[in-house]
């Protein structure tokens, strides 16, 4: 269970195979105000799908979130380069305003990056208020960004509930961009020089990281090895001998 680059898959000298999806994941840690006494806590996670790719809000305490956006490159490279308020700014943007105007936003965030000189804070929040006067979005609903933060023992806005709390800031240093991709290891179980080996989680398969997916991918493999472990211990069998995992193979694979 180490990991995409698995030094354990290579000694073992099982090959894996895979491709690009021309995709990267932003990852960040968000902050926000604490919800209020007619909110519901912090334990909601949202996921939005945008033509460029899904952006997921993912709760971490009562004022933290994780942040996982999957999008182009180019796009991923221009939002992680950009400012962090404006950035917290095109997280709200992403689960509020039609694609339409996310598409705009992204051109100028590019067009910004390309031409040398990063889109200011005063810049963003014009443009961002252009295109909610623009979508009709009144500026007192829940679907503005720009809305003034609602008080702690406030009435929120109808709908709040269906959007996560605005982001207030990014945790500093958590911003990060990598390149998604497809893998699977040939076999899960070694032989030869690579015997008593099992790969389980990235080591063995790794996918988009839509819908948890490739989490609960390697939790089903632990289960099915600890099944496979636990089946062996009471036959009083040796739980690194190949044979055991090749009875449980309809598990594993």
């Amino acid at each position: 269970a180490d990991g995409f680059n698995s030094p354990v898959r290579k000694y073992a000298g099982i090959e894996s195979y895979g491709w690009a999806y021309d995709t990267h994941g932003i990852v960040a840690t968000l902050f926000h105000a604490a919800p209020g006494p007619f909110q519901n806590p912090n334990t909601v996670a949202f996921q939005r799908f945008l033509p460029t790719g899904p952006i997921a809000f993912l709760p971490l305490s009562t004022t933290a979130t994780s942040l996982v956006w999957s999008t182009k490159p180019p796009l991923a490279s221009a939002l992680k380069a950009a400012d962090s308020r404006v950035l917290a700014g095109m997280i709200n943007a992403a689960f509020r305003l039609p694609a339409v105007s996310m598409d705009y936003l992204h051109a100028r965030l590019l067009e910004a990056q390309q031409s040398g000189t990063p889109l200011s804070l005063e810049q963003f929040t014009e443009e961002l208020a252009f295109r909610e006067r623009s979508d009709g979005i009144d500026a007192r609903s829940a679907l503005s960004s720009l809305a003034p933060e609602q008080s702690a023992t406030g009435i929120p806005p109808e709908g709040a509930d269906a959007v996560p709390p605005l982001v207030t800031g990014i945790q500093e240093g958590t911003v990060a961009s990598f390149p998604l991709r497809f893998s699977h290891a040939e076999a899960y179980i070694g032989q030869g020089a690579g015997a008593r080996t099992v790969l389980v989680g990235d080591a063995a398969h790794t996918i988009h990281p839509l819908a948890g997916q490739g989490l609960n991918g390697g939790l089903g493999d632990v289960e099915a090895l600890v099944n496979c472990i636990e089946t062996a211990v009471l036959n009083g069998a040796d739980i690194g001998k190949r044979t055991v995992f090749l009875f449980c193979s309809y598990i594993l694979i």
